[in-house]
């Protein structure tokens, strides 16, 4: 709904909505993806093919791009392709795959960011690879608001494995490219149809023992559910 109201001038609102309130959930690169998509093929539904292509692109890049993610992690070739081809038989990912959804872009940005901060950290490296990094952080922070964590992590790692300068650049670039979603964030406060993962946390705290607990019980069905076929 965001994508079509992208598409047709009304902005970046939750029109299926009443009163079409601001959208303070999700960041908008996917939305804006898919409206791009949209004004190409106005007619729904004709234009789901062309919206769903989005989540098959991604999968297709992820594939071709974890293994050398892999390999420069120092694992095996054979380790390496074996992992690529398993994650793109795994059940989530042929959903996604064909979903308008942000889970298959958000990991194919990660995955490309946490290869270039490996590269970033390298002694030669000099501060392009921290920036194209810190590029494709920014990106999946717009892609979905846990990237916050990638930038982050990023930022220590090379901070410790690198120098500081790369690990500014990387902060710089990931920081300019984000924060249009975080002034979006702060104009909107209090006028969105719900409040945004991060005001959510802030007003309620970190989680407590009890829901850590809760999530670590959890997680091996959330495993096996990815994993292993016929789950999902």
């Amino acid at each position: 709904m965001t994508a079509r109201a992208l598409a047709t001038g009304a902005g970046y609102r939750v029109v299926s909505m009443p009163g079409a309130p601001p959208e303070v959930r999700f960041p908008p690169l996917l939305a804006l993806a898919a409206a791009a998509a949209w004004r190409a093929a106005p007619r729904f539904p004709d234009n789901l093919p062309l919206l769903k292509g989005l989540g098959l692109l991604a999968a297709f890049g992820l594939a071709l791009v974890l293994p050398g993610t892999l390999r420069a992690a120092g694992f095996p070739v054979t380790v390496a392709f074996a992992t690529a081809a398993l994650t793109a038989i795994a059940p989530l990912t042929l959903r996604y795959a064909t979903a308008v959804a942000s889970e298959l872009p958000f990991t194919l940005l990660a995955t490309g960011a946490l290869a270039l901060i490996a590269r970033a950290a390298g002694p030669t490296a000099r501060w392009p690879a921290a920036a194209a990094a810190g590029a494709l952080a920014g990106l999946a922070v717009l892609t979905r608001t846990v990237g916050v964590a990638l930038v982050a992590a990023g930022a220590l790692t090379l901070l410790r494995r690198g120098t500081r300068r790369q690990s500014l650049v990387f902060v710089l670039t990931a920081g300019v490219l984000a924060s249009p979603w975080v002034v979006w964030l702060v104009t909107q406060d209090g006028h969105g149809g719900g409040a945004g993962y991060l005001a959510s946390f802030a007003h309620d705290g970190p989680p407590g023992p009890t829901q850590l607990l809760e999530h670590a019980l959890a997680l091996p069905a959330a495993v096996g559910l990815v994993a292993l076929p016929g789950l999902a």
